[in-house]
């Protein structure tokens, strides 16, 4: 669910560019009939799989302030799980958590990170946050991120 597979996905096509019909698979966003994966998408998907199972590493690393996935993980990063972990995630091989070298940037990560303002940061703000850090970056993982 985290992963924009829009960038990888087949559509009908009238002369004009625009979907030719509403051919969408019941039960889909925007799945039609005749999707069907290449070589170079199923390559792509792989490399947002590995980047976003990465990215979810890192988050489990800091929710519950513990390694991995433990029974003190609710699917969501307090400040105070931040500010008390976020050294553990400087070297996740993320460009914006390497920059995160004190509490001053840490305060300021997690409030563009925590977007909907909500006091927490979900799997969804992070990835998001990650991604745009790389993206903007223009770093070889960006790269393929945009």
């Amino acid at each position: 669910a985290f992963v924009a597979l829009t960038s990888i996905e087949k559509k009908k096509k009238d002369g004009n560019g625009e979907k030719a019909e509403d051919d969408t698979l019941q039960g889909t966003v925007n799945a039609i009939k005749d999707d069907y994966v290449t070589y170079a998408q199923f390559r792509l998907w792989n490399i947002f799989l590995v980047i976003h199972a990465a990215m979810y590493d890192a988050f489990a690393t800091v929710d519950g302030e513990g390694e991995g996935r433990t029974e003190d993980d609710d699917m969501r990063i307090e400040k105070s799980e931040w500010m008390n972990c976020y050294a553990n995630v400087q070297e996740c091989g993320f460009l914006g958590l390497k920059q995160v070298t004190n509490d001053e940037e840490a305060n300021s990560v997690f409030d563009s990170m925590d977007v909907d303002n909500g006091g927490m940061v979900l799997l969804n703000e992070w990835c998001r946050y990650l991604s745009g850090a790389e993206v903007e970056a223009d770093t070889a993982m960006g790269k393929l991120l945009s």
